[in-house]
């Protein structure tokens, strides 16, 4: 079972869209930005393995940005991430010497935390309270602790199994782009988002006979995953509020059971200017 495997791309790389700047900079000054959201996340996979997941949860990402001029800053983000509830369905387990097809549909629990600290650099070639187009690159330290285990029972035989990502950081690359605009008292911003991870993600898989306790199969392959989110934030200027609306997906993997997944995430950002 891919545990976790696209999850982090869409969790994350949302939470990371809130690097851009919602607010005009001006030389010497700082930005800071405090973002809690919420989150759904789904998926599927084409392979044997890994029918489909979905969950649910929490996150929290605060950036801090320095204007070194009208046009240029430097900044640093933090992400955190969690599930309140979520689960995998996987059709067939893949143990050696057993025949897997036809398999019923098994299910179980998916719980993950995820985490991303990303410097970051950010250009705009306008200035002032007008139309200005940010752009942002970030180069950032993500892991991921997923996880789904249990037990079920296959051809009168007791299986325990376990699939886990291992929470090693791994470096990532991400950039956007944030035109936008005021009416009045509002600030509309429709913005877009690129990741990328740069070193593979390592994942353990376990299955085991309970009733003999031969272990039938265990290992899993490495894997990188690239994600796009779209999103939309409208922002009352006079209280430095927004809320938003990010929904990501367009998962690319290099092996032959790529991922695909769709997250949503909706948020309310607090912005305040030294």
């Amino acid at each position: 079972m891919n545990a976790g495997g696209g999850i982090r791309p869409g969790v994350v790389g949302s939470f990371l869209t809130y690097a851009m700047p919602t607010e005009s900079m001006e030389e010497g000054h700082w930005y800071v930005k405090a973002v809690p959201g919420y989150f759904l996340d789904s998926g599927s996979n084409d392979g044997q393995k890994l029918s489909q997941f979905d969950a649910q949860g929490a996150g929290m990402s605060v950036r801090f940005l320095r204007a070194l001029s009208d046009h240029w800053g430097v900044g640093l983000q933090g992400v955190y991430a969690r599930t309140a509830s979520g689960n995998a369905q996987q059709i067939s387990f893949g143990a050696q010497g057993y025949e897997t097809q036809g398999n019923s549909r098994l299910s179980l629990p998916l719980q993950y935390s995820a985490y991303s600290v990303m410097a970051e650099v950010v250009y705009d070639p306008m200035s002032g309270p007008g139309f200005r187009v940010p752009m942002f690159l970030g180069l950032s330290l993500n892991a991921l602790d997923a996880t789904t285990e249990g037990t079920f029972r296959f051809q009168g035989n007791s299986f325990y199994t376990k699939n886990k990502t291992q929470p090693i950081p791994v470096p990532g690359i991400s950039i956007g782009i944030a035109p936008q605009h005021s009416w009045g008292p509002f600030r509309f911003i429709p913005f877009a988002v690129g990741t990328h991870d740069l070193q593979k993600l390592k994942r353990l898989h376990r299955l085991e006979n309970v009733s003999t306790g031969e272990v039938v199969e265990s290992g899993g392959e490495p894997h990188s995953y690239s994600s796009l989110h779209f999103g939309i934030t409208l922002k009352y200027i006079p209280w430095d509020l927004s809320v938003s609306y990010v929904r990501a997906g367009l998962y690319l993997a290099d092996h032959d059971s790529p991922v695909t997944s769709q997250t949503e995430l909706f948020t309310l950002a607090w912005a305040k200017t030294f």
